[in-house]
């Protein structure tokens, strides 16, 4: 739950500054965050149901975090951070039904 929050504070003008970016612009990494993971929550709760075991999914999903992690670790521009959170978003919404 933290990820999902981070940078709604903690965040906001150190990002600002770093990728000249207005403070129109930046609600597009919260917002698109929890769209995301509004979006991948029910189908988690599919894939756990036809195809996947918890394991299984638990497992790809860590994978799929660590990979939008890695790639907003490297991000040099704002539009490829986004694209590494909304990876995140993704691994962290399959992932919450499985803890809830």
């Amino acid at each position: 739950m933290l990820n999902e929050t981070l940078f709604n504070i903690a965040f906001t003008t150190t990002l600002m500054q770093e990728f000249h970016i207005s403070l129109r612009t930046f609600p597009w990494m919260v917002t698109g965050f929890m769209l995301v993971m509004g979006i991948v929550i029910p189908v988690s709760v599919l894939l756990l149901q036809w195809w996947f075991t918890t394991r299984q999914l638990l497992l790809g999903m860590i994978l799929i975090f660590t990979v939008g992690t890695v790639i907003s670790a490297a991000a040099y521009t704002f539009p490829i951070l986004l694209v590494g959170r909304l990876i995140q978003a993704a691994g962290t919404g399959w992932v919450m039904p499985i803890f809830y």
